[in-house]
């Protein structure tokens, strides 16, 4: 048994957690038509887990997005390694 136990904790394994984690979006600017508008996506991460990546969809709405991070698009999806835990994340400004 013991050495069955041992066997078991040399497999490595892969697991992936997902955090209910809420966004807000804050602009700065009024709303004008034809203005382009800045806007920060925030994440609220209140309890300060430890966010390692993040993805969303491609939306050709969102034009030009400035962040801190990285984003690469691949299959119509953006993702980016955020390796963080601060109580709020600023993705996008």
């Amino acid at each position: 048994m013991k050495k069955f136990f041992l066997f078991l904790l040399l497999i490595p394994l892969s697991i992936k957690a997902e955090a209910n984690i809420n966004a807000k979006i804050e602009c700065t600017n009024s709303l004008v038509i034809n203005d382009i508008i800045n806007c920060d996506l925030i994440i609220d991460n209140s309890n300060e887990y430890m966010i390692k990546s993040i993805s969303f969809e491609s939306n050709n709405i969102l034009l030009d997005l400035k962040s801190n991070y990285d984003f690469k698009l691949n299959n119509n999806q953006y993702g980016a390694e955020v390796n963080n835990n601060d109580s709020n994340i600023n993705l996008f400004k």
